[in-house]
């Protein structure tokens, strides 16, 4: 017998080809263990780490329906703590993205007009709802990694906020973004 890998591939159950078979088996453990073979349900039993896993044919109709109608559902299968749980998730990676932008393009509304002549409207990336954010979240606390060396590991978006316009957004900026040695860009 060959070992090589396309002979093994070519010989297992979980070949390309018995892929609806290998998932309409698995919806069926699902739904009843007992319901599959022994062989299966063992091998079905070794996936994963312990989370309860739920029938792939529920979100596929999801989609499917979704697809049909043409429009897009945030609606997820499954618990509303895990709803919660990417909420916070997605709320989390908006602030990343917000303090991105606000070191890329803060200098747009820079306050750099000593008379006040200018008027320097803000662009809409600069806008909390662009981000998903709203003034709901302003004290929420996010995790920021001690940012621009205050130590705080967490803070609050109005506070992320304003040490972003403080940074990027006042009288005085400044720019090391250049600065390609990593020891003098945390100096």
């Amino acid at each position: 017998m060959s070992n090589s890998l396309k002979d093994q591939y070519a010989t297992t159950p979980l070949f390309g080809a018995n892929a609806n078979a290998v998932e309409a088996l698995y919806e069926q453990f699902l739904q009843d263990a007992g319901a599959v073979p022994a062989t299966w349900r063992h091998y079905f039993e070794t996936l994963g780490d312990g989370e309860t896993e739920i029938a792939h044919s529920a979100i596929r109709n999801e989609l499917l329906e979704s697809a049909r109608d043409g429009t897009r559902r945030r609606t997820r299968v499954g618990a509303s703590s895990s709803r919660s749980a990417i909420a916070s998730g997605e709320k989390q990676a908006a602030v990343a993205r917000l303090i991105q932008v606000y070191s890329l393009r803060g200098h747009q509304i820079a306050d750099i007009d000593p008379l006040g002549l200018m008027e320097r409207p803000v662009p809409g990336v600069l806008k909390l709802d662009y981000l998903g954010l709203t003034e709901a979240d302003m004290d929420s606390e996010f995790h920021t990694g001690g940012l621009a060396g205050t130590g705080n590991e967490r803070m609050k978006l109005r506070d992320i906020l304003g040490l972003l316009k403080t940074i990027y957004c006042g009288k005085v900026g400044t720019e090391f973004a250049h600065v390609s040695r990593a020891r003098e860009r945390l100096w």
